[in-house]
């Protein structure tokens, strides 16, 4: 099952980022029509940019990575998780309490940035899904908790159910985390969940991401319907919800028919270059050889060489020398050696150092 997702990666981006943008698309909708939209627009500026990372980092997984595209990406998954967090303490200052001005993320950036100066990229990555990503999730889910309590029936279980989603997602995005040397991330990261749960994290985020998403909406909707109470306004909430999940799923459809296109596209590129490149490996080999076996060849077909294999006099000896050293240098070897038939070396062509290590 995990080799499976694996292969399916850059699907499962293309929809991570789609269900982001559709829940900045409903948050936003839900600040057009609502006096005080502050906080819901920075929820929805967060779900259009943590989407667009995600596209970015299917991008950099299809077409290629770099370390300053890696620095860009980290800088805007950071920026989002600030725009969640945003939403929160605007939502708790509304609820009446007291919390510091927007002055809070510079401290909170800071440690982002000089993590990244002093470590690296990757655990500037986890510090900022640890210090900013979690908890503007868990502060989301907060919020969702304190609104069911002012909501009755169907809308008081979305919202619990939206809080619940939110505080799965901060333990899948703000614990669940790259590999880096520190702990807990040395243990509790992807690789460690791919074993446990035989699924990419980034798959569970999107899910839970459609699910924020379509509990938001289902709460924006219900509170829509108590305050026009017509029934034919109901009915076009609901003939609506059911046209945006057939939309989404054909668009899921067609991503994942799209991205197994390119990928097989992508796949034929990389064998048709290593095919190419094995090739030219072969020819360059099958030259050297070819060399070296002409040169054997023509050696054991000189007359100079047998007296030296039955046992000769010296004289043979620095003949048969003679013409190994030529044989030697035609072929560019650095060394050369006449064996007899039981393997031992008779005699010997080549540099002082070549000839001793090959006595």
């Amino acid at each position: 099952m995990t080799g499976f997702f694996d292969t399916q990666l850059d699907f499962i981006l293309f929809f991570y980022g789609l269900a982001f943008i559709l829940l900045g698309a409903t948050c936003l909708a839900i600040a057009r029509g609502s006096e005080r939209g502050g906080s819901w627009i920075a929820l929805a500026l967060f779900g259009f940019v943590h989407g667009g990372g995600e596209w970015l980092d299917l991008t950099a997984l299809v077409v290629r990575d770099t370390p300053a595209f890696a620095i860009g990406r980290i800088a805007i998954m950071t920026g989002s998780f600030v725009l969640l967090m945003e939403f929160a303490r605007q939502q708790a200052i509304r609820f009446g309490l007291k919390l510091p001005g927007q002055w809070v993320y510079i401290p909170l950036l800071s440690l982002v940035v000089l993590v990244g100066a002093c470590v690296g990229a990757k655990e500037a990555d986890v510090v900022s899904r640890y210090a900013i990503g979690f908890v503007g999730a868990a502060g989301a889910s907060l919020v969702f908790v304190r609104l069911a309590t002012g909501f009755s029936g169907a809308t008081r279980y979305l919202a619990i159910c939206a809080a619940a989603e939110f505080a799965l997602y901060a333990f899948a995005a703000g614990v669940i985390v790259p590999e880096a040397s520190f702990w807990p991330a040395s243990v509790f990261n992807y690789g460690w969940f791919d074993q446990v749960a035989g699924i990419p994290i980034q798959l569970v985020r999107g899910v839970l991401a459609c699910w924020i998403a379509f509990s938001i909406w289902a709460i924006w909707g219900q509170q829509l319907v108590l305050e026009v109470s017509s029934t034919r306004y109901t009915q076009f909430l609901h003939r609506q919800f059911v046209w945006t999940v057939v939309a989404m799923a054909a668009i899921l459809v067609g991503g994942w028919t799209l991205t197994e296109y390119l990928g097989g596209i992508y796949k034929v590129n990389v064998q048709q270059e290593a095919r190419g490149d094995i090739d030219l490996l072969a020819s360059l080999l099958a030259g050297e050889t070819a060399t070296v076996e002409a040169m054997v060849k023509a050696l054991a077909g000189s007359p100079a060489i047998l007296p030296v294999l039955v046992g000769g006099s010296g004289r043979d000896d620095e003949r048969a020398k003679s013409v190994l050293r030529l044989d030697v240098e035609a072929s560019g070897a650095k060394v050369g050696y006449i064996l007899d038939r039981s393997g031992a070396v008779v005699a010997v062509s080549g540099s002082a150092e070549s000839a001793v290590w090959g006595r």
